[in-house]
């Protein structure tokens, strides 16, 4: 039954993804069952970068202002830009790891996603200030997380960091899946 719950899920969640790429060729939002392909990366990187491979992905939210700048209503989400998305490379175990970056980025959405919700639940109202604050915490944290991940796994190369990382960034988001939209 399980699988089944899962299965339909994932099938109403890549609907509703191929819609979102559809209305915007050249975003992708996060999903549970989209996985990043080379060919998601529309811009050829340099060959004299250092990097193989650069995601653009973003955290953002979207405010309903009620009077006097409370919010009334808030969108979180997290997206990869494919035409801002760069690579020289179709090394797969480097795709993975351009994959965890977007997982990483979902992680955090679904922090953002509870902190605000957490706040909203003990005031009853959140201010504009207040939801920035909240957002730019939450958005210090992914960086970090990112320079980490990318230094523990030398950009895939450290096959083994690599491995800890995916389960790390599965485990931590099957923790918030409450908050996965």
């Amino acid at each position: 039954m399980k699988i089944l719950i899962i299965s339909f899920y994932c099938f109403f969640v890549s609907f509703q993804t191929i819609a979102q790429v559809q209305s915007n060729q050249d975003t992708i939002y996060w999903s549970p069952c989209y996985k990043l392909k080379w060919e998601d990366f529309k811009v050829t990187l340099d060959s004299s970068s250092e990097f193989d491979a650069i995601s653009s992905i973003t955290i953002d939210y979207d405010i309903t202002q009620q009077a006097l700048g409370k919010i009334s209503g808030l969108k979180i989400f997290c997206f990869f830009n494919k035409a801002k998305s760069q690579t020289k490379s179709n090394d797969s175990a480097l795709l993975i790891h351009e994959q965890i970056h977007f997982n990483i980025a979902e992680l955090f959405t679904r922090k953002l996603r509870k902190e605000f919700e957490e706040n909203f639940k003990n005031k009853n109202t959140l201010s504009l200030k207040e939801a920035e604050s909240i957002y730019l915490e939450i958005k210090k944290g992914y960086d970090e997380m990112n320079i980490q991940y990318d230094k523990e796994t030398d950009y895939s190369k450290n096959t083994i960091a690599q491995k800890k990382w995916n389960q790390k960034i599965a485990k931590e988001l099957s923790a918030l899946n409450l908050y996965i939209k």
